[in-house]
């Protein structure tokens, strides 16, 4: 089995300058992958930043976002939170989401998380949980 990469006193250091990128949530996803990538679990790294590891794991999903998605993101034109969600499905199916968010189509977001839950239940994919 191998060992953590990176000594937790510097894992520590990253995690914390992850946090510092809270109003950059692609970075911080950067961020924190580099210690997922070090051999930390999302548990382990969900304990270094004071969260739970559902968070980490959304945070870190949203490196599976496409460029719309990002750019979305970037531009504020999408909410972090339904970005997340969205992160777990498809390209494809990213795509028709964002588009839709985007022209307007959902009543709001709670309604759009919905939606890219179904969709996640149809791809077999992602979290799906509430």
């Amino acid at each position: 089995m191998i060992g953590k990469l990176i000594p937790e006193g510097l894992a520590q250091a990253i995690t914390a300058e992850a946090m510092r990128h809270e109003a950059d949530p692609v970075r911080q996803a950067q961020v924190l992958n580099v210690l997922a990538a070090a051999n930390y679990n999302v548990n382990e790294i969900a304990e270094l930043a004071g969260t739970t590891w559902r968070e980490i794991e959304m945070t870190i999903g949203l490196l599976a976002l496409i460029d719309l998605g990002r750019d979305a993101l970037d531009r504020d034109m999408v909410p972090v939170d339904l970005a997340r969600h969205i992160a777990q499905l498809s390209e494809a199916n990213q795509n028709v989401v964002l588009i839709r968010w985007i022209r307007g189509d959902f009543k709001n977001e709670g309604h759009a998380t919905r939606y890219v839950h179904a969709l996640i239940e149809d791809e077999g994919t992602g979290l799906a949980l509430n």
